[in-house]
Formats: structure tokens, C-alpha cells, sequence
């Protein structure tokens, strides 16, 4: 028996399932995506409001401080700050280097005091101890933004930007923004040692046999040995091997061969 409740309906020509392409910051109500001092200030005057105001507003001091991205900063561990040392590990993620931080004054009072009020392994923690979530961090912030008066939506990644154009405006290249490890990197790469190899040999590779030949007769004038070593390319001593110093005797025999040869 047929069901007089259904009837064939036209597809829906809109794909719902596919995501809409980004609106432009202008159609937002903001012409830019990052943030100044002042506004990163305002912020964290306004987050100081919230039932948990320490923990909001070092939360955001540190995010724009280190220029770290919501996921860094919501899994940070008191592990990996060393308040004896001033210092933070971070953990990069997308394929990043991780990084050890030194920890301002104004940063150090307020981990200390965020401290003493947790008791998570996580320095961000949510009620329930957990670490706070990304969605978490970018609800709050949006608050805190219409709440400082911005006039526009405040997101977490404007205080990674905000770090960045900070650094610049205080003249540090754009180079070690992007890789701030890497004078570490250098410094601490191993040198390049000298291999040392007869020239022309055919067991080290070069001209061959007759170019041994030649280096004889070449060297018989001025009274240097067949044997004589010079230097090489420089080559990593790590992944290429020492060669094995050939005789007096073989040089010899190979020089020998040449001569019977013939040009």
C-alpha cells in the first residue's frame, strides 16, 4: 500500500556540506589581522574581569609574548616552564623546531601566581583540570574583545601576529623571526674535515692509471716520491670513510703498466 505522506521532491541545488570560502577582514569590520600593544593590553584588562581573570589574562600575555598558536599554548605544561631558570620549553606544532624561551618578569609573577591557584598538570587548565581548548580560548577572546570595545571579532592567531609585527617594530630581522634557532643551528653543526687521497690513483678514482703515470714522470724531476698526498675537497668525516694509504710498491707496478700500454 502506498504511503500518502511521501511525494518526489526536486534535489537541493546548494551543497551544504561544503565549506564557504573565508569572508574578506573587510566585510568583517576589520582591516587588518593582527594586533598593537595597546589592544593586547586592553584585552587582558578586560579578560581580568572573568570569574577565572588570572588565568585568562596570563593567557594572554604568554600567547602574544611567544607568538605561539592556540593549540601550543592551550597544551602547555608546568613541565616544561623552569622558574629557576627563567626559561619555557615550547613544543612547535605543523613540523616546527621546538625552542627554549626566556620568561620576562611581568610573565614569571603572573605563572607563579597561576600556580598556586591550579593543580593540573596543564598550565591553562578548564574547571574540570583538563587543558583548555582551543574553541575555549577563541570564545573567550572574542568576549574580551567586545567587551575592550575593539570594534571588531578578535581571533587567537592575531596575538601570534601581533608578536611578530612587535619584534619587527623593535628592529629584529625577518629572518630569525622565521627561524629564531637558527644562529643555534649553525653554531652547533659539525665542521667539515679535509680527506686526504693520492691524486690521480685509480683506486681513490681521479685520471686513472695514466694520469699516475704522468704524476711519476712529473715528480721524478723534482725529486718528490710517487706517494705524495694532497689535499682533497672537504668532505663531512661523519658519512664519508677514511681511505686505506696505498704502498710505494703499488704506485710502482701501476706506473709500469702505463708505460706498456702506450699513450
Amino acid at each position: 500500500m502506498a504511503k500518502s505522506n511521501l511525494r518526489l521532491v526536486p534535489p537541493d541545488p546548494e551543497l551544504r556540506t561544503v565549506t564557504l570560502r573565508r569572508r574578506s577582514n573587510r566585510n568583517m569590520g576589520r582591516d587588518r589581522e593582527h594586533l598593537t600593544e595597546l589592544e593586547v593590553d586592553r584585552l587582558m584588562k578586560a579578560a581580568r574581569g572573568n570569574r577565572h581573570g588570572q588565568r585568562d589574562a596570563t593567557m594572554i600575555l604568554i600567547g602574544f609574548r611567544h607568538g605561539l598558536r592556540v593549540s601550543e599554548l592551550c597544551d602547555l605544561q608546568w613541565a616544561s616552564i623552569a622558574f629557576e631558570t627563567g626559561s619555557m620549553h615550547v613544543r612547535r606544532a605543523k613540523g616546527g623546531e621546538a625552542a627554549t624561551h626566556p620568561i620576562l618578569g611581568d610573565e614569571l609573577r603572573a605563572l607563579r601566581e597561576l600556580k598556586r591557584q591550579s593543580a593540573s598538570p596543564f598550565v591553562f587548565a578548564s574547571e574540570r583540570g583538563g587543558p583548555f581548548t582551543p574553541s575555549g580560548f577563541a570564545k573567550l577572546l572574542a568576549r574580551a574583545g567586545e567587551e575592550a570595545g575593539m570594534g571588531f571579532k578578535v581571533h587567537p592567531h592575531m596575538l601570534r601576529h601581533a608578536c611578530g609585527y612587535a619584534l619587527a617594530n623593535k628592529g629584529i630581522d625577518t629572518r630569525t623571526l622565521q627561524r629564531p634557532t637558527s644562529a643555534i643551528a649553525r653554531s652547533t653543526r659539525p665542521r667539515a674535515m679535509p680527506r686526504w687521497r693520492p691524486v690521480g690513483s685509480r683506486t681513490f678514482g681521479g685520471g686513472g692509471s695514466r694520469s699516475v703515470a704522468r704524476l711519476l714522470v712529473s715528480r721524478s724531476h723534482s725529486g718528490a716520491t710517487s706517494d705524495t698526498l694532497l689535499p682533497d675537497r672537504p668532505t663531512r668525516a661523519a658519512t664519508v670513510p677514511q681511505p686505506r694509504r696505498p704502498d710505494q710498491k703499488s704506485l710502482q707496478a701501476e706506473a709500469t703498466t702505463c708505460r706498456a700500454l702506450g699513450p
